[in-house]
């Protein structure tokens, strides 16, 4: 955590450096790459100890965590002086990521009834010594 915070934190300076220096690329550096790594990094680490918790719903736990993550941008973006456009991306994204959970909810069963009866052919065995 203490790593993601500080390439979160230095994404952010860069970007800063960038804007102050009129370089769009080093914008993209900072707050794309760098603060990108890091967000990443500071995200995977509650939802991993979520499911180690709830083992029995790993999904749920999951589920919950994406939730907040999401929900603290509805709760936050809306206040930097929101505009339509925000809402119409919010929502897009918000129906994106309900069909990615569903579809990963039933992800095995459909892969094993695509896959029926396909896999190596099984050894023959010989009665003959």
């Amino acid at each position: 955590m203490a790593v993601s915070a500080a390439l979160w934190v230095a994404g952010f300076l860069v970007s800063a450096l960038g804007v102050s220096l009129g370089q769009l690329w080093i914008v993209y550096l900072g707050y794309g790459v760098l603060g990108g790594i890091g967000l990443g990094l500071g995200y995977i680490s509650p939802v991993s100890t979520l499911i180690k918790w709830f083992p029995d719903r790993p999904g749920l736990a999951t589920g919950l965590a994406i939730m907040g993550f999401g929900g603290g941008a509805l709760i936050a973006s809306p206040l930097s002086n929101r505009t339509p456009q925000f809402w119409l991306l919010w929502t897009v994204l918000f129906c994106n990521v309900t069909a990615g959970i569903g579809i990963l909810a039933q992800a095995s069963p459909i892969v094993q009834n695509f896959f029926t009866g396909v896999g190596p052919p099984r050894p023959r065995v010989s009665s003959a010594c």
